[in-house]
Order: C-alpha cells, then structure tokens, then sequence
C-alpha cells in the first residue's frame, strides 16, 4: 500500500494538488486547487475513479521517477503485474466526466512476459 502526493504551483490560481493512493488491488487519484481539505471535499458528492487489477498483492508498491526533481513517471507493483505510466501537471486534461486527466501512456507490464523476456536473454549469453 502507498500514498504519494504532487503539488505544482500554478500562480495565482493557487496550488495543484496530486495524490496518488494504492491498496492491494487499486490505485486512486484525486487532483484539484487549492488545499489538500478542497480538494478531497469535492469528492464528496461525486464518484471515485480507480484502477483496479486483478489479484490482491498484501505487498503492493507504488514508486514515483523524478526528472530533475519534477516527478515524471510511475509504477505499481501489483499482483497481475506493473502498472505504470507518465504524469502530465503542465496541461489541463479534461475528461468528459470532469475530472483531470493528468495519467498519460498506461500500461500493464505483465510479470509472464518479462520472464520471457529474461529467459530469452539468457539464451543470447
């Protein structure tokens, strides 16, 4: 399990906030403006979004990758395999349900196929 936050200044607007919660089978975000209280207030009286993979991982892990202190990708350690993707805070992504969309390029890097892979590699050495 894990919890990670972003925040990025975006001037007079204030201050944006990224959170990133996982448990043994979900990984939920939350964004919005202005204090950590906002932005989990206006979850209130809408709907939740979250992945959720199959498989229940008692040792899941989330891990954030940073570019020149600026957080720029993400993996999830998970029972089915690795999730993981890259973060875009710059631009606004609306979704027609109005959320930000700031997950881009996800994928699920499924644990058979890296052992393939490892297994094939060992056959060139």
């Amino acid at each position: 399990m894990g919890l990670q936050m972003r925040t990025t200044n975006i001037g007079n607007a204030g201050t944006r906030y990224c959170v990133i919660a996982i448990t043994p089978r979900r990984l939920y975000s939350f964004i919005g403006i202005g204090s950590l209280e906002t932005v989990f207030a206006s979850y209130f009286d809408r709907a939740i979004h979250f992945m959720e993979l199959p498989g229940k991982n008692p040792h899941s892990e989330l891990h954030f990758f940073l570019n020149q202190r600026r957080v720029v990708h993400f993996a999830w350690l998970s029972r089915a395999g690795i999730y993981h993707g890259g973060f875009n805070f710059g631009a606004s992504h609306i979704s027609q349900d109005g959320d930000d969309n700031f997950v881009e390029n996800k994928a699920l890097l499924n644990y058979s196929k890296l052992s393939e892979a490892l297994k094939q590699s060992n056959l060139v050495l």
